[in-house]
């Protein structure tokens, strides 16, 4: 979904309840295994180059990594998720 905001944080404020908290857990994941990386926001969603970008859609959330070849590599410990070419989506974080 598109939302109108120019910060990470605003963004989190403007997401759907149920989704804040994966998207919270996961803004830290990120941060804690790369420490160095700042966090932005492009193509409306928060994004952390060049590891992942994250994105609350209408029915789940994403996280789009910038590095296809990983995706390909973890295809199926992934399992039952839904993964594209580099997008994992998920509804919930377990």
């Amino acid at each position: 979904m598109k939302y109108n905001v120019s910060t990470i944080e605003q963004y989190l404020e403007v997401i759907p309840a149920n989704r804040k908290e994966i998207l919270k857990r996961l803004i830290n994941l990120v941060n804690e295994y790369f420490p160095d990386i700042k966090g932005d926001m492009e193509y409306n969603m928060p994004t952390f180059n060049p590891v992942c970008a994250l994105a609350s859609q209408k029915h789940y959330v994403s996280v789009y990594i910038h590095r296809l070849d990983l995706v390909e590599k973890y295809r199926n410990e992934l399992g039952k998720l839904k993964v594209g070419k580099s997008c994992i989506r998920f509804r919930k974080l377990e």
